[in-house]
């Protein structure tokens, strides 16, 4: 599709230009945004989720924690989103990227303000360049780090890979960049339900909602939403998706913070 990222994303400021994806990256794609479409992978195909460690939250037997995450904002919709979130109180987590125009400078401070967490998910969102080598990665690391410091005053600790950890498109083995990030102090989040608004097609905001709200279970829910300007029926589900959550009984929407239990896609070496 003109001017998507490989997940589906589109570019700084919307842009029309053509965006190359990865022949090996849009196949999987295709398969799972078919398995997302009908429900299928949230039931099926949850990733493994970490042991324990000190530090974590403790396990509460019946208790339904859920993080609603945004990936690859700032976009035109983050206001929007953070107009909901606060109109029903609830705190999210955002894996924003590098955006320089001004008028984004706001909406970084906004998300720290407003109380929700601030992660990285690469500077540029550009997989070739991510993921070329160790030191380019290492590179976009440091200039996101930098860059959204010095915005908001905030040192970012969390970081959402382009494509999760177990993505097939990366040229570096993804353990040596997982081991960069914990010499950093910096702890990586997958997700274990997806809302399927990655697809190159347009869900219902219906299927957007059944795929969060039907898909949560006991324990640690980490949810993958998309900020981005083609994503309005994201924005058109965020309300009825937090609505339903809070209605349930046992389930409570938090940010990603020091004490979360990480779910990752793949176990580091």
């Amino acid at each position: 599709t003109p001017g998507l990222l490989p997940d589906g994303e589109l570019p700084a400021e919307a842009s029309t230009e053509e965006t190359e994806v990865p022949a090996a990256y849009a196949a999987s794609l295709e398969d799972t945004d078919a398995a997302f479409a009908d429900g299928a992978l949230n039931e099926n195909a949850r990733p493994l989720i970490d042991d324990g460690s000190p530090g974590v939250l403790e396990k509460t037997e019946g208790l339904r924690r859920v993080y609603l995450t945004f990936d690859d904002g700032p976009s035109p919709n983050t206001g929007k989103l953070l107009d909901i979130l606060a109109e029903y109180n609830v705190k999210a987590t955002f894996f924003v990227v590098g955006r320089e125009e001004e008028s984004y400078r706001d909406i970084y401070r906004r998300i720290v303000e407003e109380g929700h967490t601030l992660g990285m998910h690469s500077y540029s969102h550009k997989y070739d360049e991510v993921y070329a080598s160790l030191n380019a990665f290492t590179a976009d690391f440091a200039k996101e780090q930098t860059f959204l410091y010095e915005i908001t005053g905030v040192w970012p600790k969390f970081y959402r890979f382009p494509g999760g950890s177990s993505n097939n498109v990366t040229r570096t083995d993804m353990n040596e960049m997982i081991a960069f990030l914990q010499q950093q102090g910096v702890a990586y989040f997958d997700w274990n339900i997806a809302c399927g608004d990655a697809s190159g097609y347009r869900l219902s905001a219906e299927q957007i909602y059944r795929n969060v709200v039907y898909s949560v279970q006991e324990g640690e829910n980490v949810v993958l939403m998309h900020d981005a300007l083609d994503k309005k029926t994201t924005l058109e589900a965020l309300p009825r998706i937090i609505e339903g959550l809070l209605q349930s009984e046992n389930t409570e929407l938090i940010p990603i913070t020091e004490y979360t239990e990480p779910v990752h896609h793949i176990r580091s070496e």
